[in-house]
C-alpha cells in the first residue's frame, strides 16, 4: 500500500491470526527507528527473538528507504514502512493497522481474568519523527522511547552530540513512556534510567559515544520488554521530580546549526574547540573562523576558514601525555616540545593570534608543521591554551571556492602578506618564534549557556544515585537509577 508518500508492507489480518500468533500470547512490538544506533537495537531484538520466545517483532517503521534500518529490513525480509518527513497521513495509517492487530490479538487470545493481555508495544529508538497522540493511544501497551541521555538533560534529536559538547563525564540511558496527552519530544515520565561513566581520555564523535552506550541501552530495552510482559509499565517518575531530586538542569539537544560551528577564541579553550571539531565532524556544519589577512593593496580583509580534514589538537601544556590519544606518533614529540616553548609567549598575545615555531628554537631549523592558535586559558592552567592546526580549508576574499592548505602553506602563501604582530612585552620573543595577527572570534551560542559551562560530573551523579534508588521512590526493581563503572 502506498499512500501520501507512505510505503506500507504489512501482513494481512488473516496472516496475523495464522502465522504470527501462538498458543501463548507473547508481546508484539512495532519498532520505530532509523539510524545506526536504532539498527543495533533492532538486530539485538532479532538475535534474541527465537531464543526468548516471549516477544515478536510485528512491524518496523523507519524514516525513509535510505536509512540503515530500512536496508536491514530489506535484507532480512522484515515487514517495514517508511514515514517521510512532513507526511500527515503516516501516523493515521500506522494507528489504523495497530488497531487491527489489537483486535486480531483479542480474538485469537482473549485475556483471562487472572492474566493481563500482553498486547502490542510501540518501541521508539532514534526514529526522528514525532508520534502524535492518536497513534500512541492505539497501542494497548503504550509506547516507550529509549533515549541515550539522563533525561531531562539533553532532550531532542542530538543528545550524544550535546553530551560531548558539554564535556559531561557521565552519560546515561533513559526509558520514557510517551504520554497520550499533548507532549513534546522526550518529555514523558521515566520508566528506567541508568547512569554510565564516560571515557573522557580522548575526544569522541557522537557515533563513537553511541557505540559505547549501545550495550547499556540494549540492556535497558530488554528490561522494559520484561516489565511489559508482566504489565508493569505503569510505575514511572515525572521528569520534573527526577530533575529536582538529582539537581539535573533540563537542557535541549537540537540539531547543530551554522552558529554552533563558530570559533570564539576568547571564550573557548583549545580542548573545547577540539571537542567541537569531533562533534561536528559527522554533520554538515563546519568549524569556522575568520582569518585576518592583508592583501597586496594593503587593505585588510578576512578570509573564511574551515577546519576540516586533519583533526586539530590541544597542545598539552600541563600534561604532555594528553596529546598522545589524538595525535600521530611522529608529531607527538613536536607537540610536547611546542608545549614547553609556547609557555614563553608574552601574556598580551591575543586570543586568535597565530604563532609558528621552528624546531629546536633556532632560525635555521625548519618550521614545526602546525599553526598554533592562542585560545582561552584552561581552568586548570593559568596561561592561555593553544590549538595546534595541521591543515585547513580557506576561501580568500573574492574567491568562490575553498581550497585545502597545510599549516605551512598558510605560512608561505597567506600570512606572509600579513604584518607580524609586534609585542610590547619587555621580554623579547626568542629566535624561531613567528607571531602573526590571526583569527577573529565569532559569536557561538554554546559559550553563553549554563549547561555547557557546568558539565555533568561523576561525583555529582554518584552522590545522588543512592537517593534515586531508595525506597521512598516507591519503585520496585528493575526500576530506578543504577550507575555502571
Amino acid at each position: 500500500m502506498i499512500f501520501g508518500g507512505f510505503c506500507l508492507r504489512i501482513p494481512s489480518v488473516m496472516q496475523l491470526g495464522s502465522r504470527r500468533y501462538h498458543s501463548k500470547s507473547p508481546l508484539y512490538l512495532v519498532y520505530f527507528g532509523s539510524d545506526q544506533y536504532a539498527l543495533a537495537h533492532l538486530q539485538a531484538l532479532i538475535d534474541r527473538e527465537s531464543s526468548l520466545k516471549n516477544y515478536r517483532i510485528q512491524h518496523v517503521v523507519t524514516a525513509n528507504d535510505a536509512t540503515p534500518v530500512a536496508a536491514y529490513c530489506t535484507k532480512t525480509g522484515l515487514d517495514y514502512s517508511t514515514w517521510p518527513r512532513g507526511s500527515n497521513e503516516c501516523a493515521k495509517i500506522v494507528a489504523s493497522r495497530v488497531k487491527d492487530w489489537q483486535n486480531d490479538l483479542a480474538r485469537v487470545h482473549p485475556p483471562s481474568i487472572d492474566q493481563k493481555q500482553s498486547g502490542i508495544l510501540g518501541l521508539v529508538i532514534s526514529f526522528g519523527r514525532f508520534l502524535p497522540t492518536p497513534l500512541i493511544a492505539a497501542f494497548g501497551q503504550g509506547c516507550v522511547n529509549i533515549h541515550p541521555s539522563l533525561l531531562p538533560r539533553w532532550r531532542g534529536p542530538c543528545p550524544l552530540l550535546h553530551t560531548l559538547l558539554a564535556g559531561d563525564t557521565v552519560g546515561g540511558i533513559s526509558a520514557i513512556r510517551l504520554p497520550t496527552d499533548e507532549h513534546a519530544f522526550d518529555t514523558g515520565p521515566v520508566l528506567q534510567q541508568r547512569a554510565i561513566r564516560l571515557d573522557t581520555g580522548r575526544p569522541l564523535t557522537p557515533s563513537q559515544l553511541g557505540a559505547f552506550l549501545t550495550p547499556y541501552s540494549i540492556e535497558v530495552m530488554f528490561e522494559i520488554i520484561g516489565r511489559a510482559l508482566t504489565g508493569n509499565l505503569s510505575e514511572a517518575l515525572s521528569q520534573s521530580a527526577l530533575a529536582k531530586r538529582c539537581r539535573l538542569i533540563p537542557a535541549d539537544a537540537p540539531r547543530p546549526n551554522e552558529a554552533m560551528g563558530h570559533v570564539d577564541w576568547a571564550n573557548q579553550t583549545a580542548s573545547e574547540i577540539v571537542r567541537l571539531w569531533y562533534c561536528l565532524s559527522e554533520t554538515p556544519v563546519h568549524l569556522t573562523s575568520l582569518l585576518q589577512i592583508r592583501k597586496p593593496t594593503s587593505t585588510a580583509s578576512d578570509a573564511i576558514v574551515r577546519f576540516v580534514g586533519q583533526n586539530p589538537v590541544a597542545v598539552p601544556l600541563d600534561d604532555p601525555s594528553e596529546a598522545s590519544s589524538c595525535c600521530q606518533p611522529n608529531n607527538l614529540l613536536l607537540l610536547q616540545n611546542a608545549a614547553y616553548l609556547l609557555q614563553r609567549v608574552p601574556h598580551e598575545f591575543p586570543p586568535g593570534g597565530v604563532m609558528y615555531l621552528r624546531a629546536q628554537n633556532q632560525r635555521n631549523y625548519p618550521l614545526v608543521p602546525f599553526a598554533f592558535i592562542a585560545c582561552k586559558p584552561h581552568v586548570s592552567f593559568p596561561k592561555r591554551s593553544w590549538l595546534a592546526v595541521p591543515s585547513l580549508h580557506i576561501r580568500m576574499p573574492g574567491a568562490r571556492h575553498f581550497r585545502p592548505l597545510t599549516a605551512l602553506d598558510v605560512y608561505n602563501g597567506v600570512l606572509h602578506e600579513s604584518e607580524s604582530r609586534k609585542l610590547s612585552s619587555i621580554y623579547d620573543l626568542p629566535h624561531g618564534f613567528h607571531p602573526f595577527s590571526g583569527f577573529r572570534s565569532l559569536s557561538n551560542p554554546l559559550t553563553s549557556k549554563i549547561e555547557y559551562r557546568a558539565p555533568l560530573r561523576d561525583t555529582v551523579i554518584i552522590s545522588l544515585v543512592n537517593k534515586v534508588i531508595s525506597s521512598d521512590w516507591n519503585i520496585s526493581a528493575p526500576s530506578g537509577l543504577a550507575l555502571d563503572a
